[in-house]
């Protein structure tokens, strides 16, 4: 949610403004950048300390750590802001016991859940990209199969 832009405050507290309206119909996940690294790297921390002040910040760090890291949506869809577990078989009953309420450690599920996955932050971007791009190559063949067009 944040460290996108000058606007990255207004951004997350829009968005904890629409859960707290609509508790069963947002759902926010935990990401990489609701860190407190990633926030003083990335500049949100500065925003928040330039807006308002260091204790706000805190605040905001506090509700990061509470964010969920991962959620079942109907029962039936896994979503998360990570992406691939460096293994194979990772259950949910693994994910429930990670403890979230702290910081990302270097390594272990709660990082792979944050930052995608095993391997190397670029090699997994460039494996991500393949996976889309052939994902969304089948998805268009499987469609014209049953009578989607695309809308040019």
């Amino acid at each position: 949610f944040v460290d996108r832009g000058s606007f990255s405050l207004e951004v997350v507290l829009l968005l904890f403004t629409f859960k707290v309206l609509f508790p069963n119909h947002v759902h926010l996940t935990r990401g990489n950048h609701e860190s407190l690294n990633m926030n003083r790297i990335y500049g949100f921390e500065g925003e928040v300390k330039a807006k308002y002040s260091m204790q706000m910040f805190n605040l905001f760090t506090e509700c990061f750590h509470c964010l969920p890291l991962a959620y079942c949506l109907g029962a039936k869809i896994y979503v998360t802001h990570g992406g691939l577990f460096s293994r194979d078989d990772v259950t949910l009953d693994e994910l429930r016991k990670v403890e979230r309420f702290r910081e990302p450690p270097d390594e272990g599920l709660m990082s792979e859940m944050l930052f995608g996955g095993g391997w190397a932050i670029e090699e997994a971007r460039i494996i991500e990209e393949e996976v889309f791009f052939n994902c969304i190559h089948r998805f268009r063949e499987r469609s014209k199969n049953i009578g989607f067009r695309e809308s040019r």
